[in-house]
């Protein structure tokens, strides 16, 4: 059996974020921390979803 696996999305919940997505057989799968920053929440999801620009990301062998 082939699993589809949904994206990781943000939702509002309350004042802030969560990063959910459709988890099997339709309960959803969430993370497990609660963002106040629409931005923080849109970036790990990014993260999970394979799109992260980590390009910009420090080097330890850079001056």
């Amino acid at each position: 059996m082939d699993e589809v696996k949904d994206e990781w999305e943000v939702i509002a919940v309350g004042i802030g974020y969560v990063v959910a997505r459709n988890g099997p057989y339709g309960y959803p799968d969430l993370l497990d921390h609660y963002y106040m920053d629409e931005d923080n929440a849109q970036h790990v999801a990014d993260q999970l979803n394979g799109h992260a620009d980590i390009t910009d990301a420090p080097r330890f062998n850079e001056d």
